[in-house]
């Protein structure tokens, strides 16, 4: 049973890993990050309301 519930919950994690493209929210002594998967191209696209807006694409 046990066993069945670890794996129900890899498979959750993996595809929200997928829907998410790995993307995450960090929190490191106090300041926030964004953090993305290894190799990840990142380009600033725009700035709303003096937000930047990144541009994310799969190689």
């Amino acid at each position: 049973m046990v066993g069945l519930e670890i794996a129900g919950g890899r498979e959750m994690l993996t595809e929200i890993e997928e829907a998410t493209w790995g993307v995450g929210l960090r929190e490191v002594n106090g300041e926030r990050y964004v953090t993305l998967p290894r190799g990840t191209p990142v380009l600033t696209a725009f700035t709303v309301d003096g937000r930047p807006y990144i541009k994310l694409w799969r190689e």
